[in-house]
């Protein structure tokens, strides 16, 4: 039997918002692709947006009279929220990676970064572990996301050594970023359960054993005795 959904749940102020994300990001993505000199801000605003539908959903602690009209959090939000994140992000690092403003090392290690994590969360998901975003997990994925955003802008520095300063700036911030984020993933496979830990074999220590008196080694011949 299907689980009754809560119409009420789903149709909310932050989900809606949401959702218009989500439908814009294979236009931002093609914006980016194409010309990501001129669209570069609009990507920016875009991930501002993000805290928008946190804010909304979290008008219901502060003016619980809002919830009725939507200003509330739902279990939807709260998984649909990172899901459009991931793919929002993961969408302008390809988008960097073929058009060359992105290099391919940080590229390809951010991405491998958050597939792993989002493949943990599922995995924590299954198993009923919720897994707390932490302050390190935010810092980490703000720090990659600042330095991919200013490799893009980068792209508007017409003088040549200014442009290549900037692009090893802010490729160091965003290698910086995966660095911390790879810890913090994981962190969050341990609390998931994902890693054990072996039981330690004991090593048995024998001592060697004593030299047969009735084959002793050629270099260590009984002293002759003298007559």
């Amino acid at each position: 039997m299907m689980p009754k959904i809560d119409t009420h749940d789903i149709a909310t102020v932050p989900n809606f918002l949401t959702a218009c994300r989500a439908l814009a990001i294979p236009k931002l993505y093609n914006m980016m692709h194409d010309n990501p000199r001129e669209n570069w801000w609009k990507a920016g605003l875009f991930a501002m947006s993000d805290n928008l539908d946190g804010i909304l959903a979290r008008q219901e602690d502060k003016r619980p009279g809002l919830a009725k009209f939507g200003f509330k959090r739902s279990e939807l939000g709260r998984k649909l929220d990172p899901s459009v994140d991931v793919l929002f992000t993961s969408s302008m690092l390809v988008a960097g990676l073929k058009s060359r403003v992105i290099p391919k090392s940080i590229g390809f290690l951010s991405l491998a970064q958050k597939a792993t994590k989002s493949t943990i969360t599922l995995a924590a998901e299954r198993k009923g572990i919720e897994l707390q975003v932490t302050k390190a997990g935010k810092y980490s994925e703000f720090a990659t996301n600042l330095g991919i955003g200013f490799m893009f802008a980068a792209e508007n520095i017409n003088n040549l050594v200014l442009k290549n300063i900037a692009r090893i700036g802010a490729g160091t911030l965003a290698l910086a970023g995966i660095g911390a984020a790879a810890f913090v993933t994981l962190d969050y496979s341990e609390k998931a359960g994902l890693l054990t830990h072996g039981t330690q074999s004991e090593t048995l220590h024998y001592r060697n054993p004593e030299p047969s008196t009735s084959f002793p080694h050629p270099l260590h011949r009984p002293a002759r005795r003298e007559l």
